[in-house]
């Protein structure tokens, strides 16, 4: 049987890039910001002013991208994918980040078993891959949106800062482990 192609981004689906940021305000503040406060792309915008100018810096660091942590159950769901589909990590490379990209690359070939320049596609344009991919699952509301409307089918993975992006053809899943049973279960609208 063919495998089904599938086109899966990383922060915030498969790895916790918003909890290890929030991390990272906490241990320099000591204030909390609740990941439910993340209610806009622009993460620098919910941290404390005093701390905002440094959180770019430190996605730029060496280190950052490789100790980002899989978020729950997406090593085993990405497994399970793996039965039935194609999966290639599409992600947007950091800009300025000079480690992103190797570091990115060893992340997930170590944490979900990527087979290197095959497996992985970094473009900030991905609805350019469109005609390659049966489906993407992303968490972000305007990279599903470009996705759409260059006529793939989506899942976004509920993140506070997509709460209320709703769109036809685009399926809502609450994490990647239930965007994963959504594809195995074939949904209706996700084929070319």
């Amino acid at each position: 049987m063919k495998k089904r192609p599938v086109a899966i981004d990383v922060d915030d689906v498969l790895a916790d890039f918003i909890g290890a940021t929030l991390g990272y305000v906490h241990s320099q503040t000591g204030v909390r910001v609740p990941r439910s406060a993340i209610k806009t792309w622009v993460l620098t915008d919910h941290v404390p002013p005093e701390i905002s100018d440094h959180i770019v810096p430190l996605w730029k660091s060496k280190g950052f991208c490789a100790m980002l942590p899989p978020l729950r159950g997406a090593v085993d769901a990405i497994g399970l994918l793996r039965d039935t589909h194609k999966v290639t990590f599409v992600t947007a490379p950091l800009s300025g980040g000079p480690w992103w990209v190797e570091e990115r690359r060893r992340w997930l070939m170590s944490h979900l078993g990527a087979q290197g320049k095959k497996d992985i596609v970094f473009t900030s344009d991905k609805h350019l891959l469109v005609k390659d991919y049966e489906v993407i699952v992303d968490d972000r509301s305007a990279t599903v949106d470009k996705w759409a409307d260059a006529g793939g089918a989506a899942i976004i993975v509920s993140q506070p800062h997509n709460v209320g992006f709703k769109r036809e053809n685009v399926l809502r899943a609450p994490d990647i482990v239930e965007a994963v049973y959504s594809l195995r279960r074939s949904v209706v609208g996700f084929t070319k």
